[in-house]
């Protein structure tokens, strides 16, 4: 009897091999369709996007100046950065004059500090009044290399005024605060990722107390006004920020009709696509939050909490923090712009009519401005109450409910802060 065993036609190893290769291969193809998948997704979302003629790229939310004397601000303006820049920021020396303002309280040698400072600045902010005046449609090539100097010209420009406020400069400060007001599209268009305020528009309210400004610094600082007056201004922001997104990944991350090939390594594909993922799950909720700001204020004004308050599956809750506190942040600020507007045209008003207030808001319309600004937060007209010696423009603000220009602080919120009522208080002579 043979006892003798036939080997069998294929070894044991190379099945197993043969399987860890097929199952590689499916993990393969599972990744390319993947792939193909979030590349198809992306292109269609891409082709909807410009179908509506919103900006793909950072190049359209920062356009490039064309005209002549869009040239010319652009040289002045990034003249006067680069000047204001050339010695230390004393920033510290910034924030402890705006808590003078803020207490009235100035302590001994602050204003002669402020006054060198401003010396030492002199050509920076003479170089800014230039540019003030001029049509701002963009800075050229290179500009934003430099833009975090871009704040430092900007916290010049603010204790210029603050120092011209306290000193009563009757023939500076309006010109100083419009200088300021006219840069702030300057400061918007280098750092188009983020928002960070100025407070140039806080300060309408310091200069239009301290001082008796003439008809013309009163016609500069309406239209300066009226140009940051934006009703869209959250709904471009947060298309401005999908904009800056997409361009990052056109510039990061090589997207073609058919995926990206065996060009990178496997785990490295697969942490890409996953990033991918959870950016298109983001320009999901973008688009989304986009289209419900839309709608008319006040609904506007809450959209994006309720948008993550409700059951939308598109809304990714990391960001929710975030993006409430930037839209109120920005609907503060329009709010503000509109009551500056109104304060600005009160003014007007009383230098025609011999120092008398009007009596309401309706009479500074249509002489001083086409009609009465709407408050972000309420939807009717911003409201207008005369005191002693003061008067005060003010929108009810986040809380939704009039405190009778009540602009101390409610709480903190959403990463920001809410007043009660959101507005400034004039006093008059």
């Amino acid at each position: 009897m043979n006892d003798h065993v036939k080997p069998p036609l294929v070894r044991p190893a190379f099945l197993w091999l043969a399987g860890l290769a097929f199952l590689l291969g499916l993990l393969l193809a599972g990744v390319a369709g993947w792939d193909y998948v979030e590349t198809r997704a992306f292109r269609t979302m891409l082709q909807e996007i410009r179908a509506k003629g919103e900006p793909t790229t950072l190049r359209d939310i920062r356009p490039r100046p064309t005209s002549e004397e869009g040239l010319a601000a652009d040289r002045y303006f990034r003249a006067a950065v680069v000047l204001a820049s050339s010695t230390p920021d004393e920033r510290s020396l910034f924030d402890r004059v705006r808590e003078a303002e803020r207490t009235g309280e100035w302590p001994e040698g602050l204003v002669d500090s402020a006054r060198h400072h401003l010396e030492s600045h002199a050509e920076a902010l003479q170089i800014l009044d230039r540019a003030a005046p001029l049509m701002f449609d963009g800075l050229t090539t290179g500009a934003d290399r430099v833009s975090a100097a871009f704040f430092q010209l900007a916290r010049l420009a603010a204790l210029r005024t603050s120092l011209q406020v306290l000193t009563r400069d009757e023939v500076h400060a309006a010109d100083s605060l419009y200088a300021e007001l006219r840069y702030r599209s300057v400061v918007d268009w280098a750092w188009g990722m983020f928002r960070v305020p100025v407070g140039d528009v806080e300060r309408v309210g310091s200069v239009l107390s301290a001082i008796h400004p003439t008809a013309a610094a009163l016609a500069r600082l309406s239209q300066a006004l009226a140009d940051l007056d934006r009703d869209d201004a959250v709904k471009q922001w947060f298309v401005g920020q999908r904009a800056v997104y997409l361009d990052s990944i056109w510039r990061g991350i090589p997207i073609t009709e058919a995926g990206f090939g065996l060009r990178v390594a496997f785990s490295e594909r697969v942490g890409r696509l996953f990033a991918e993922r959870s950016m298109h799950k983001r320009f999901e909720a973008l688009a989304v939050i986009i289209a419900a700001l839309d709608q008319p204020w006040p609904v506007r004004s809450g959209a994006i909490a309720a948008l993550y308050d409700s059951p939308q599956p598109a809304m990714l809750m990391q960001n929710r923090a975030g993006d409430i506190a930037m839209s109120n942040e920005i609907v503060d600020d329009l709010a503000l712009v509109r009551v500056a507007r109104v304060a600005v045209a009160t003014e007007q008003y009383r230098r025609d009519h011999r120092d008398a207030l009007p009596a309401r808001l309706d009479d500074v319309v249509p002489g001083y401005l086409p009609k009465v600004p709407v408050d972000p937060y309420s939807g009717w007209p911003l409201l207008y109450r005369t005191e002693s010696h003061t008067y005060a423009v003010y929108s009810i603000g986040p809380n939704h409910r009039d405190d009778g220009a009540d602009f101390g602080l409610l709480r903190f919120l959403e990463g920001g802060r809410q007043s009660r009522d959101v507005g400034m208080r004039i006093r008059y002579r």
